[in-house]
C-alpha cells in the first residue's frame, strides 16, 4: 500500500502545497477535508479509470521485485519510486539502469499551488547510540567507519547517495552522475520536504490509513467515502 501511498503524497503537495498536510501532522483531522485531498483522490480515481495503472496493478508487488521487472522490461513506461529504485534496476537490470532508464521530478498539477521542487518521502538511515551500552567504543568505532570517505565512496559506487558534506564531488565517480546529481540537487534545492505519511502519523492513524487508501486504489471507496473516512481518524 505505500506505494499508492506515494500517489496520494505527491498529488496533495502539487494541489495544495506541503501546507495540507502539515495541518494533518499537527493534529488537525478535519485537514483531511481539505479541497486538495479530495481532488487528489480524485485525480487517482482518473488515473485508475483511464488505465494508467493497467488492469492488474494492485498483483503486482513491489517487495518481490514485480514492479521494477515489469518497469525494466518496457511493460511500464513509468514508475513512482523512491531514489534507491536506480540502486534496484542496476543490480538487477544493469542494462536498462545504464542505457534506458530516465528520470523527472513529480510534475506539478495544473490549477495547483505546489512547487514542483518540493519533496516528499523519507530520510536517509541514521544510528543511535544507547548511552548505557557496554560497547560504546565499538559502536563509535562503526560509525566512525560509516563516516569515512571509503564508505561514501562505496555507497556513491552502488548508486546512492552519501549524506556527507564532501557528497557532491564524489558524484563523478557514481555508476549514473547525471543521475547522482540530480538526485543531490532535487535535496538540496527543495523548498520544502514532507516526511512520506505512514512514517509522519502514529500507527493508530496510519495504519487505517493505508487502509483506506488500498480501498480507493481497488474501487471499494470514492473519493468522497475516502475523505469522509479519514476524516474519522483522530
Amino acid at each position: 500500500t505505500w506505494t499508492e501511498l506515494m500517489w496520494l503524497e505527491y498529488l496533495v503537495d502539487r494541489i495544495g502545497g506541503p501546507e495540507v498536510f502539515a495541518k494533518i501532522q499537527g493534529g488537525d483531522a478535519s485537514a483531511w477535508g481539505d479541497p486538495a485531498v479530495l481532488k487528489a483522490a480524485e485525480t487517482v480515481k482518473e488515473l485508475i479509470d483511464d488505465g494508467a495503472f493497467g488492469s492488474k496493478f494492485s498483483s503486482v508487488s513491489y517487495v518481490n521485485g514485480g514492479a521494477p521487472a515489469v518497469f525494466a522490461k518496457g511493460k511500464a513506461a513509468m514508475h513512482l519510486m523512491g531514489s534507491w529504485e536506480y540502486s534496484t534496476q542496476l543490480g538487477k537490470f544493469p542494462s536498462f539502469a545504464k542505457n534506458n532508464l530516465g528520470w523527472c521530478a513529480f510534475p506539478t498539477v495544473e490549477g495547483g499551488t505546489g512547487d514542483i521542487r518540493n519533496v516528499v518521502g523519507n530520510p536517509t538511515n541514521y544510528w543511535s547510540v544507547n548511552s548505557r551500552t557496554q560497547n560504546k567504543d565499538a559502536a563509535i568505532a562503526f560509525l566512525k567507519d560509516c563516516a569515512s570517505e571509503a564508505y561514501a565512496k562505496a555507497l556513491v559506487a552502488n548508486g546512492d547517495i552519501p549524506t556527507t558534506a564532501n557528497a557532491a564531488k564524489l558524484l563523478e565517480a557514481s555508476p549514473n552522475p547525471e543521475f547522482a546529481t540530480f538526485q543531490y540537487e532535487m535535496v538540496e534545492k527543495a523548498p520544502a520536504f514532507t516526511l512520506s505519511w505512514d512514517q509522519a502519523l502514529g500507527a493508530d492513524i496510519a495504519t487505517p490509513m493505508l487502509t483506506e487508501i488500498n480501498k480507493l486504489f481497488v474501487g471499494k471507496s470514492s473519493p468522497s467515502q475516502f475523505v469522509s473516512a479519514l476524516k474519522e481518524l483522530k
